[in-house]
């Protein structure tokens, strides 16, 4: 009994620390960014993210093989090489080169519920 109350509130500690809101703030000035570097590392990372993906999905099988011995279409997703996960990657590597890092959003700053 005490060891499964023990492991709710470890994972009820888990899942409240992983929903802190964050907000991208410059590391020298403590500005948050404009539209326009938001817009442009979102661009940038698109783009580069559907280059990088482009020659990766043309020799990658969609197929997967069941436990019967049969092929069977695979599922489309957010795999691990998927462009989306590749997209965010590219969208955090461009917001960090510009200065800014994430932290979490202070609780006077965040919009009420």
């Amino acid at each position: 009994m005490r060891r499964s109350l023990a492991v709710l509130l470890v994972s009820g500690t888990i899942v409240v620390a992983a929903c802190t809101p964050l907000q991208w703030q410059h590391a020298s000035f403590g500005t948050a960014p404009t539209a326009g570097e938001i817009d442009e590392c979102q661009r940038a990372a698109y783009l580069e993210a559907q280059r990088q993906a482009f020659f990766y999905e043309l020799h990658r099988p969609r197929v997967l093989v069941g436990r019967d011995g049969r092929f069977y279409p695979a599922p489309l997703g957010f795999e691990p090489g998927s462009t989306y996960f590749l997209e965010r990657d590219l969208f955090d590597y461009c917001m960090r080169a510009k200065g800014f890092r994430l932290v979490p959003v202070r609780p006077a700053d965040r919009p009420a519920t």
